[in-house]
């Protein structure tokens, strides 16, 4: 049977997009596996809820869903093809009831299929008695074929009206059944592959005060991030006014650079940052960072008198633009191209946007979006980089710390290490 077109993409048949979906969810498993390193949570932070690559007999299933779902080993692939709809879903009474008093946070792995038109799904958890809360999460501008983790936090769910149980208070001290669900408000094809469902703690510390800090023998340098100030998520979507989180403005992050003797040479606001590095000769600090969420930079560096010599937001991917795609955004998406012109760089002779950032696309609409998304291609600076959805973009080698700043023609450079190890050339001070 030859696939059906949906805009731009071409579904093909359903066993081919089993197929494909096999392949993608050895991806996931591998960049899921190394999230939880790079976070390195304690072992008891997460708890399994379902793993729908393996047995899901005692599954239930109602609404559209009913006889839509297929068993595959990638997980269950839920077949708007077939009818499945927003209104719909699939559930599981636990055999005995979860504790999720310190959770924080609820994460599924799911891949969206091609030609899929539900925005969101909903997360769906009852307790003993049989009050249900849920949360949606938005998953229309995600990228069809590839497994990605999306969270909600605890603090999101709300009551359901219609299952209130005996006294309409969540005890999540004894969480009994789960679901999946749609978006009851769309009717129209649902074309998801669910694969685990998970709860989690204090999820990188989002909570809490970091503190990291390096020396070269001459100089201690020193990062302070502290989670719990309410200023992050303003000063993050102030997307204009990126600048202030060296500001001020920013009262919750910031490094310090400290001589042998203790004496203060500088100390500036920043964003939040996971790797520090001193140069040999004293003459540079560089902060990395894999921290996506609520942060608009991954790479800075300062001079040891506390100028700043660069700063840039680092994304797995990028939209690559010829100079005539460049114009046609231009002139069909002028708000867009507004919003986003401080966004583009050159690297080798070739025009990229640094377009992949929470709240750009609300910011710039869908339409344009969705020119964007074909273009989309590695980061030059390396094609080895993975992301979580919002949470961890996975870019340099932590262990690897043989960085170094030297001069490029006119200009400087920092050199360092991909996450498999190939060298990276940054040019610095031209963003």
């Amino acid at each position: 049977m030859a696939g059906k077109r949906v805009g731009k993409w071409v579904s093909p048949p359903i066993k081919t997009l089993l197929h494909i979906l096999l392949f993608f969810c050895s991806l996931l498993l591998a960049s899921s596996t190394r999230a939880a390193e790079q976070a390195k949570p304690a072992p008891d932070d997460t708890i399994t809820i379902a793993d729908l690559r393996s047995d899901t007999s005692a599954i239930f299933h109602y609404g559209t869903w009913e006889g839509k779902v297929a068993v595959t080993k990638s997980g269950l692939v839920v077949l708007g093809a077939k009818g499945a709809q927003g209104a719909g879903g699939f559930g599981h009474d636990l055999g005995s009831s979860l504790d999720f008093t310190a959770v924080t946070e609820i994460e599924l792995a799911l891949a969206v299929v091609p030609g899929n038109k539900v925005p969101a799904v909903t997360i769906a958890l009852n307790d003993a008695d049989g009050t249900q809360v849920s949360a949606r999460i938005a998953i229309d501008q995600l990228a069809p074929g590839q497994p990605v983790w999306v969270r909600a936090r605890k603090a999101a769910f709300i009551l359901h009206s219609g299952e209130k149980g005996k006294d309409g208070i969540m005890d999540w001290s004894k969480v009994a059944r789960w679901h999946l669900q749609g978006d009851n408000k769309t009717k129209k094809p649902c074309s998801v592959a669910f694969i685990a469902l998970r709860a989690r703690g204090d999820y990188a510390g989002y909570t809490a005060q970091r503190e990291i800090s390096t020396n070269n023998g001459t100089l201690t340098f020193r990062h302070v991030h502290n989670w719990g100030s309410t200023n992050v998520e303003t000063l993050f979507f102030d997307f204009a006014h990126h600048d202030k989180f060296f500001s001020p403005a920013n009262d919750f992050a910031y490094v310090e650079l400290r001589d042998s003797s203790g004496k203060l040479l500088f100390r500036s606001p920043s964003p939040a940052l996971t790797k520090l590095w001193i140069s040999p000769d004293s003459k540079f600090v560089v902060g990395l960072s894999d921290v996506m969420f609520y942060n608009p930079y991954q790479l800075v560096v300062w001079r040891s008198d506390g100028s700043l010599v660069h700063r840039e937001h680092i994304s797995a991917r990028v939209a690559k633009m010829s100079l005539e795609e460049k114009e046609e955004f231009a002139k069909r998406f002028p708000r867009a191209e507004k919003f986003l012109a401080e966004r583009y760089f050159l690297i080798n002779g070739n025009t990229y946007l640094d377009y992949s950032l929470r709240g750009v696309p609300n910011e710039i609409g869908r339409p344009a979006w969705d020119f964007l998304r074909p273009l989309r291609a590695w980061n030059p600076y390396s094609d080895d980089f993975s992301e979580s959805v919002t949470n961890w973009v996975y870019w340099f080698d932590p262990e690897h710390t043989e960085l170094s700043i030297a001069q490029q023609g006119s200009d400087l450079a920092l050199f360092l290490r991909s996450p498999t190890g190939m060298t990276m050339t940054v040019p610095l001070g031209r963003r």
